[in-house]
């Protein structure tokens, strides 16, 4: 039977990633060097981690069947993730998608759950216990009695992580005003858009009022009566002679 046509050849694996700017080493599903095989990745936009863990957070269910489907028409036979909250899209992707699809390291729960002893049973430990909810393990058929603990809000760990969300989000806000002709929000914006009332606030009065002016190379004139004052001041000083 003929291969399906392949944008590139020898790429099993597809790899769904998050939106986001945090280094990655070896050993994370993100660095393309800890596996021993080639892997193909898509970055989906605006799929910040704030926003994927966030149970109230935006449904990005479409986003991720489009990206799914590309890794699929350049030539992919398998998906995963980056990220383990995406247990929640796992039937939704696994019905859309024409291979298979491993949202989660919680499809393995189950597994785990069988092979135990009797009166044992698997715990999940994980980044935010609040944002794992039922939800996510009725999606990949864990039971919803499973116990499930998670870092402590005040850890170095949940710390860090907080922090790239935060960065990460106002990356994708920026990029989404861009798109929109909108200027990104930046909070010294509001302290240059008038140069000259900068200038008459700040500037001493015996000095010129040349001010340069913001993303522009030119130079603002000086100010009118900047050279009354200075010719005030002179004959003020004489006078005191």
């Amino acid at each position: 039977m003929p291969d399906r046509k392949r944008v590139y050849h020898g790429v099993s694996i597809g790899i769904l990633m998050l939106d986001t700017r945090f280094q990655r080493f070896v050993g994370d599903i993100g660095n393309a060097r800890t596996w021993p095989f080639p892997v193909q990745y898509r970055i989906v936009r605006d799929a910040t981690p704030n926003r994927v863990t966030r149970p109230e957070g935006p449904d990005m269910l479409d986003a991720f069947k489009v990206a799914a489907d590309e890794l699929i028409d350049a030539g992919v036979d398998g998906i995963t993730t980056t990220c383990g909250f995406l247990a929640l899209y796992q039937r939704e992707l696994a019905e859309h998608c024409s291979v298979p699809v491993a949202t989660s390291a919680l499809l393995q729960v189950p597994m785990v759950a069988r092979i135990l002893p009797k009166g044992k049973r698997p715990a999940i430990l994980t980044f935010s216990a609040e944002s794992l909810t039922p939800r996510h393990l009725e999606a990949v058929g864990v039971d919803i009695a499973t116990p499930v603990y998670g870092m402590s809000p005040g850890s170095e760990f949940q710390r860090r992580i907080r922090a790239i969300c935060h960065t990460a989000a106002r990356s994708a806000r920026d990029r989404r005003a861009n798109r929109s002709g909108r200027r990104p929000h930046r909070r010294a914006c509001s302290r240059v858009h008038e140069p000259r009332a900068l200038f008459a606030r700040y500037r001493p009065p015996d000095r010129p009022a040349r001010v340069r002016r913001r993303n522009a190379g030119a130079l603002l004139p000086p100010q009118p009566g900047a050279r009354a004052v200075r010719a005030g001041l002179k004959r003020s000083r004489t006078a005191r002679r």
